[in-house]
């Protein structure tokens, strides 16, 4: 079974160094010698002292004649082969065993000096085709890591950490929602939005206001237990695979370039709102295990490699459908999914073996594809309308900030077009919806009142703008005081108001409206 021990290894003959590098006969006699049981040629060559190198040249050239096939892999032993039915006929005619050639051998020259250790070899995990000159790590040791990688990874040890950074950090929301006055109930349900901004989510008007950091600190808050739960789940079955194949400090930078790519794509497309959560880092590690077993699948058997590719399959189609659901940002599972895919390659090319060449290029596709992510943030920055209005309204706060102050409230036409939502509810519905509707109504008109009080260098544009939600908020408080269905008239009156509040707006900030910008709450 792959990956046990095998028990007690036979007796195989040893050879002589004084009759030079083993020839193909001798490694088809020791597999002979070895029968019943698997013949491990990296355990033989320690234990013979033969130098491992000398064997791969003859077993590629055994795997190609049919003569011997791939058996089990063991820990700490190896790849494991045996005889073919075809092989036990050549020991027994010298003829055959003094003329063995490959079904079909690719001359020297035909093969790419930079890449010959990739050369196409008919069987999954055969041994190393001719090499190169100057070869680094040989196909046959990539083979040995892969099944190494695959079939008896180490312990996961960044997984663990990870898990308890997040379950941790969740934990601190919910003291901050309590020293908040959040209740406990509504911070679990996902509901305290600003007790999410104050442990690390990020928001576009966070990014005008230089507060980088919270692309990374964003992956650790989570918006609700549910959503903690989803994410940890999909880690902890993921992440020890991942880990185990890209090994611990590959997978810690995939994780976090991941991450850092999906709060940039985000961002960068739907800046309103606010974001958080680990999915795109998870979604990065899920497309850096699909680049593994693309990239190592040759050096493992088909049935495994199959298989892993059908799960994953599932897995990502059932991720992917969930990027649909309202409330969560597809924008960010894209983000850390091209990041996850792409940046394996480059980690890839930059491991242990590698020629200059290989590992200038990963170092360079690494490089690359961060000043995509820092440059395609910073273009959406300054060339989407959504970036643009909420520049707009970021700048005006700064505006009527005093120094050494907290910002004074700024009624944005997001937030007057929610308050109207309610009010023409409470309008038709009277009773409790009312009540609340007049006190939502007299907030807007005293954020309006104060921010004209504080702004009134910034001119006639935004001036206009902040009287016409004064005056909103006058006509509605009037209105639901009355306690009484409104007329047509009085309707279109604060339809009229309502609309003069977009269109002053739109001449102080310059931009088109689009109130469903405004709400706090998507996460990826």
């Amino acid at each position: 079974m792959r990956g046990m021990d095998p028990g007690p290894l036979p007796d195989t003959p040893r050879p002589d160094p004084a009759d030079g590098p083993p020839s193909p006969a001798d490694v088809l006699r020791w597999c002979a010698a070895a029968a019943p049981a698997v013949w491990f040629p990296s355990a033989y060559a320690r234990t013979a002292g033969v130098p491992r190198d000398s064997i791969d040249d003859p077993l590629w050239l055994l795997r190609q004649a049919g003569l011997i096939q791939v058996a089990d892999w063991v820990r700490g032993l190896g790849q494991g082969y045996a005889l073919t039915p075809a092989g036990e006929k050549a020991l027994a005619d010298p003829v055959k065993l003094t003329d063995i050639k490959p079904a079909a051998t690719p001359a020297a020259e035909d093969v790419p000096p930079e890449d010959a250790d990739l050369a196409h070899v008919p069987d999954p995990v055969a041994a190393p085709p001719p090499r190169r000159r100057n070869p680094g790590i040989t196909a046959y040791d990539r083979g040995e890591l892969t099944r190494e990688a695959f079939l008896a990874p180490r312990p996961a040890v960044i997984t663990p950490v990870l898990l308890v950074a997040n379950i941790g950090w969740f934990l601190v929301g919910i003291v901050t929602a309590w020293r908040m006055g959040v209740p406990a109930e509504e911070y679990l349900r996902g509901h305290g939005g600003e007790v999410l901004h104050r442990i690390g989510a990020v928001r576009g008007l966070d990014l005008l206001a230089g507060e980088w950091w919270r692309l990374f600190t964003s992956g650790l808050v989570h918006v609700g237990g549910l959503h903690l739960a989803v994410n940890m789940f999909a880690l902890a079955m993921i992440g020890p695979v991942a880990e185990g194949l890209w090994g611990r400090w590959r997978f810690a930078g995939l994780y976090l370039l991941a991450g850092l790519a999906g709060a940039c794509c985000a961002m960068a497309l739907q800046p309103m709102p606010g974001m958080a959560g680990a999915s795109g880092s998870i979604w990065g590690i899920m497309m850096a295990v699909v680049a593994w077993l693309v990239r190592y699948r040759e050096h493992l058997p088909a049935e495994i490699v199959s298989a892993w590719l059908r799960r994953l399959v599932l897995v990502i189609g059932a991720n992917a459908l969930a990027s649909f659901i309202p409330g969560i940002s597809w924008q960010g599972h894209l983000g850390g999914a091209v990041a996850g895919f792409f940046g394996a390659i480059f980690l890839d090319l930059t491991r242990p073996g590698a020629n200059r060449r290989q590992f200038a290029i990963g170092l360079g596709g690494l490089a690359v594809l961060l000043a995509v992510m820092a440059g395609g943030l910073a273009v959406a920055m300054h060339t989407k309308d959504e970036w643009k209005v909420l520049r707009a309204r970021w700048q005006f706060q700064e505006l009527v900030r005093p120094a050494g102050a907290a910002a004074v409230a700024v009624p944005t036409v997001g937030g007057v077009w929610s308050v109207h939502q309610a009010v023409g509810v409470a309008l038709i519905a009277r009773g409790e919806s009312a009540a609340t509707a007049r006190e939502e109504v007299k907030r807007l008109g005293d954020e309006a009142v104060r921010a004209q009080d504080r702004a009134a260098h910034l001119g006639a544009a935004w001036g206009a703008y902040l009287a016409a939600v004064r005056r909103y908020a006058e006509l509605a408080d009037e209105l639901l005081a009355a306690k009484r269905l409104p007329t047509p008239e009085e309707f279109k009156s604060l339809a009229d108001r309502f609309t003069q509040v977009g269109t002053t707006w739109q001449a102080a900030t310059g931009q088109p409206i689009d109130p469903a910008l405004f709400s706090f709450g998507r996460r990826p």
